[in-house]
């Protein structure tokens, strides 16, 4: 990895199934190597069921336990913290550990959101999106870059109180 040390904080693989991949066994914590890089697994909400609650059940679970794990378990000194959002919970638990261990923490958004899930249908409480619009504001001020796919992208998260200059696109593919 060119000299560099490097680790994940992810769930212990579930999707799409709801439930623990064979050959893991689901615990608060987990940790494994992989090619040099540090995979630490966290415990999360898994369900079979596909409700907006389950997800965000789901979700809050994670970003408590990614967060509580990156407190406690990365090792310092930590250079960078980068995580790909959505869903904004992964970004906001990235953003508490890089403030927590004063390190730059860089957002790689590769959907808008929560405009998307408003778009289609999938989150309509008024509360709850003003509420998840205010945690994208603070993700894109507080990032030290932010990463997208698209000019699009790039214009509406500079809208969104992140300048401009912090802003890079790097396409998919």
């Amino acid at each position: 990895l060119m000299g560099h040390d490097v680790t994940v904080i992810t769930a212990f693989p579930s999707h799409p199934y709801g439930r623990v991949y064979p050959g893991y066994k689901s615990g608060a914590y987990a940790q494994e190597e992989w090619r040099s890089i540090r995979i630490l697994r966290t415990w999360s909400y898994i369900t079979t069921k596909k409700s907006s609650l389950a997800r965000l059940l789901n979700q809050l679970s994670f970003f408590v336990s990614s967060s509580l794990l990156g407190l406690f378990f990365l090792r310092r000194p930590v250079d960078v913290i980068v995580s790909v959002c959505p869903p904004l919970f992964v970004g906001l638990a990235a953003r508490v550990v890089g403030w927590r261990m004063k390190a730059p923490y860089i957002a790689d958004v590769q959907d808008i959101w929560p405009a998307e899930a408003v778009a289609l249908g999938m989150l309509r409480n008024s509360w709850l999106i003003y509420l998840a619009e205010w945690i994208e504001r603070r993700l894109y001020a507080g990032a030290y870059r932010i990463i997208t796919i698209t000019d699009g992208c790039r214009r509406d998260i500079s809208n969104k109180t992140a300048s401009d200059s912090k802003i890079r696109v790097i396409e998919n593919w």
